[in-house]
């Protein structure tokens, strides 16, 4: 891991950032996010959820379910852009000079999709969730994913 380097452990529902410190091994968290949203099932994330219609010969649909894209995922979608939002402001303050993303393989593509320009800074992604990790166990834990 590079010297400055921004480590973010991250999942639809939490995020870390920390900060890799060389000299002693471990890493400093710069910040925490949270979103309870995205821990929340679809229906209780729709607050005016319609009720139950037929639909043709597919059967009974709820206007809930239809469109491709779940309340859940639009939330974990959400999130995503606030740890990229973090990141943009810690690039712009020239806090770090690589990213390592370390996340679930669903959320890390989610990651991924908003970074624009914070791509370049990208040295490693890890598809691993280490959010239940503590800070003192993430080195060895981050070493052991790689």
């Amino acid at each position: 891991m590079q010297a400055n380097a921004w480590i973010v452990v991250a999942d639809s529902s939490r995020a870390r950032i920390l900060k890799s410190a060389p000299a002693n091994g471990q890493m400093e968290v710069v910040a925490s996010l949270v979103h309870p949203e995205s821990r929340l099932k679809d229906t209780e994330l729709i607050s005016d959820r319609p009720g139950r219609v037929h639909g043709g010969p597919a059967g009974p649909k709820s206007g809930a379910d239809s469109g491709s894209e779940s309340a859940h995922d639009r939330e974990a979608d959400r999130f995503s852009r606030e740890v990229v939002q973090e990141l943009q402001k810690g690039s712009d303050r020239h806090d770090f000079d690589s990213l390592v993303l370390v996340a679930p393989p669903r959320f890390l593509g989610r990651l991924r999709s908003h970074l624009g320009p914070l791509e370049s800074a990208v040295t490693e992604t890890l598809a691993l969730d280490l959010t239940q990790v503590r800070d003192l166990d993430l080195p060895d834990a981050i070493a052991r994913g790689r």
